[in-house]
């Protein structure tokens, strides 16, 4: 086994290279002016509630546990796509949810903002977003408590529904994470390896939600 020395000296070196050719996910502040807009509109929306950066659901259990449901993107509660029949499937899945929340009569037309999680260059999987999604534009960033955490960085990106696909399918492979909602902000979507967390606009709604997809729910 390599001495600590070695380990520690190989990763300072590696994250010293990877902030130079910036290639984490980090920025000063945002260029955009319409990203800027929708962090203003985000609290608003959302008070006081971060856009779940780094696992922190207190505030959104505390403050919006009516309106949360989590749904599994496979049968049988299955984590991973094996076969191209399953990955279908879980495009197709969280298709129906998103049409669901989307309240237009023609969903597949509607600019879908799309969240994107990144971190900085100390974080190995620090800079993904600019390699997966290069038209993402930088949107909000935040500090971790222990300041020997990575910071944490969101970009934003549109799509309509029929061109979520990929980005769907590299979050199943934990390849990205984002959160997806409409202009409108009273709803929230976030697929993970496994499934998908939403908040309904209304806590009646997430409970129709739940009776009509009651296979798709968690065993637990």
């Amino acid at each position: 086994m390599a001495p600590l020395w070695w380990v520690n000296g190989r990763w300072l070196v590696h994250s010293t290279l990877r902030r130079v050719r910036r290639q984490g996910g980090e920025f000063r502040t945002s260029p955009d002016v319409d990203a800027l807009l929708l962090a203003a509109r985000w609290e608003q929306a959302w008070s006081g509630c971060a856009p779940l950066a780094a696992g922190d659901w207190k505030p959104w259990e505390e403050r919006y546990r009516s309106r949360h449901l989590r749904l599994h993107s496979l049968p049988g509660s299955k984590q991973y796509a094996d076969t191209p029949e399953e990955s279908r499937e879980i495009v197709r899945r969280h298709e129906v949810l998103l049409r669901e929340l989307i309240d237009d009569e023609d969903p597949d037309s509607v600019e879908l903002i799309v969240m994107l999680e990144d971190w900085d260059y100390r974080d190995s999987a620090g800079g993904r977003v600019r390699r997966r999604v290069p038209d993402a534009v930088p949107w909000m960033r935040w500090s971790q408590s222990d300041p020997d955490d990575p910071d944490g960085y969101y970009y934003v990106a549109y799509r309509r529904l029929r061109d979520l696909a990929p980005l769907l399918l590299l979050c199943a492979e934990e390849e990205l994470d984002f959160r997806i909602a409409d202009d409108t902000l009273r709803w929230l979507y976030i697929p993970y390896d496994g499934g998908a967390d939403l908040w309904a606009v209304t806590p009646e709604q997430a409970g129709g939600l739940r009776d009509r997809y009651a296979d798709w729910l968690p065993d637990d």
